[in-house]
């Protein structure tokens, strides 16, 4: 993908060019806001318009983890990110750490044009609606605009998408046909079994990715709703993209509904490149 608008790049570089000072102290975090650190966890990303194949145009993340960090430590900080872990982040913070990259996006691609956002429904984190509040408070009218939520498919939905796996996949014939007895054989008649499927939970890793058909819109009406959008600016927000497999279920969801000329733009609060 290729880089645009690199003037007003430039320019965002110079307004945040101060990273998040946030270390690990025991089972804790620590944050100071005017203090980096070599052990930082995270940097503040300048917000970066990409051309992408799904969309006109496309962001990713707010943070991303520091190549440092462990997986350990990435998975702790995440779930006390999302308020899930024993110890939570406190709401006054948490809405310090989403108002830095939604307020530098919105001189980017200014919120009051925004016509309508898609995210994902959480029954675990109240993350998503965080981001969601902060971005209504740079909305500078009070205009209704539509907003998608999507909810989780059945688990008898859930496919493995072979064709990009086959694309990505550089091992050996033996060890594909070990991967492919697991996913058809083992892990998707497991998942097929539960009542409530969590991709972070009932798959491995190294899978998520190829993981599809665990989202979609509310209802019909939804569908039918979306489908007629014609030229409109969308924002699809992401709480946390490490492995892309929510992202990429969301915006193939767009996709298959709706392919007419509007313009889409992607928020995830974190990611790992």
């Amino acid at each position: 993908m290729e880089f645009i608008d690199k003037k007003i790049n430039e320019a965002l570089e110079k307004e945040i060019n101060a990273m998040e000072g946030i270390t690990k102290e025991d089972d804790d975090f620590k944050v100071d806001f005017d203090k980096d650190s070599v052990d930082d966890i995270i940097s503040l990303v300048t917000p970066t318009l990409y051309q992408s194949q799904i969309a006109n145009k496309i962001y990713w993340f707010g943070y991303k983890f520091n190549d440092n960090i462990d997986s350990n430590t990435r998975t702790q900080f995440t779930k006390w990110l999302k308020g899930v872990a024993e110890k939570k982040i406190s709401d006054s913070l948490l809405k310090r750490l989403i108002e830095r990259p939604i307020g530098a996006l919105d001189s980017k691609i200014d919120f009051w044009t925004i016509d309508c956002t898609v995210y994902p429904k959480s029954q675990r984190s109240d993350l998503t609606r965080s981001i969601l509040y902060v971005t209504e408070m740079y909305k500078k009218d009070t205009r209704e605009y539509a907003s998608f939520e999507l909810i989780k498919a059945t688990p008898k939905e859930v496919e493995f998408d072979w064709e990009s796996f086959n694309a990505d996949f550089t091992g050996t014939q033996n060890q594909y046909n070990q991967i492919k007895n697991y996913v058809n054989n083992v892990m998707l008649p497991k998942i097929h079994s539960l009542d409530y499927f969590s991709i972070a939970e009932d798959v491995k890793a190294k899978y998520r990715k190829y993981i599809r058909g665990f989202l979609r819109f509310g209802n019909e009406q939804q569908e039918k709703t979306f489908k007629a959008l014609q030229g409109k600016k969308i924002l699809v927000i992401d709480d946390i993209n490490t492995t892309q497999s929510t992202l990429n279920e969301i915006l193939k969801c767009i996709k298959t509904l709706n392919q007419n000329d509007n313009e889409i733009y992607v928020f995830t609060l974190l990611g790992k490149e």
